[in-house]
Parts: C-alpha cells; sequence; structure tokens
C-alpha cells in the first residue's frame, strides 16, 4: 500500500476526533438552558400542589394508571405548567398536531382550563411535537438575553 494511505487514516481518526464531539453533544448552556425549563416546570407543579408532579418534565414519561387518575384531577393544572401559561397550539399546529389529534392542541394551551378528556390517550404520537413547542416558547419567553 501507499505509504499515504496510512497518514491520511490516521489524519481522518484525528480530525474525527476533535470535530465529532462538538457536532453530536450538546453544549453546555444547551444543557444548562435544558435543565433550567425542566426546573422551572417542576416547580410550577409542585407551586400548583400537583400530586403527581414526578410527570412534570420534558418531555412528560408515559403515564402510569396512577398518574393518569391523577390528572383528572390536575389536568389545568398541568398543562399551565407544561406551556408557562403560553398559547403555544400555533408551533403545535404547525408541525402536525392536527386532524385526529387536534384534540391533543389542548396541550399546548396554558391560558384555558382543560378538564380531563379520555380522548387525551391518543396524544402519544405527536406528545414529543407538544413537548418541544411548549418548551421552547418557556425557553424563547423566559431567558431571552
Amino acid at each position: 500500500m501507499n505509504k499515504y494511505f496510512y497518514f491520511y487514516i490516521i489524519f481522518i481518526v484525528i480530525i474525527g476526533a476533535i470535530i465529532i464531539p462538538k457536532v453530536v453533544s450538546p453544549s453546555i448552556e444547551s444543557t444548562r438552558m435544558k435543565d433550567r425549563v425542566s426546573d422551572k416546570f417542576k416547580a410550577c407543579c409542585e407551586e400548583k400542589n400537583v400530586s403527581c408532579s414526578e410527570v412534570c418534565s420534558y418531555p412528560p414519561p408515559e403515564f402510569s394508571f396512577v398518574e393518569q387518575w391523577c390528572m383528572t384531577t390536575y389536568n389545568s393544572d398541568f398543562i399551565s405548567c407544561y406551556t408557562g401559561g403560553n398559547n403555544n397550539t400555533k408551533c403545535c399546529a404547525e408541525h402536525g398536531v392536527v386532524g385526529v389529534y387536534g384534540i391533543c392542541q389542548d396541550f399546548c394551551d396554558g391560558t384555558s382550563y382543560h378538564g380531563w378528556d379520555p380522548r387525551y390517550l391518543i396524544c402519544g404520537p405527536v406528545k414529543q411535537i407538544i413537548s418541544k413547542c411548549n418548551k421552547d416558547s418557556i425557553k424563547n419567553r423566559t431567558f431571552k438575553k
């Protein structure tokens, strides 16, 4: 083999070791921001006495039966905290929370009362979208420099 072949391989490995961690791993600032937004969500749930405040994280986990039962009582308070009290329905609709998932837009609107609706059980496939819209809204409104 060509003597430059090994030099080329070593060069690629070194460059990859320098570049890839910067591309793949989140910055320290974005990690701190995420933690602050999640902390704000959790603190809001605790302040509103949401008894199942362990679900107050981005994105919320799959709800157990007990947590679903809890949500029948605290759904509106949960949504208020989840959205930061903002109406993020436009973001949710623009990213696909429409049609059969239209009922799930309730989780994007923290400005209105939303009692528990069993139709919310279909919202799993759009949970990541809803969570991103809500989290980004809180991040943008709270932590602007």
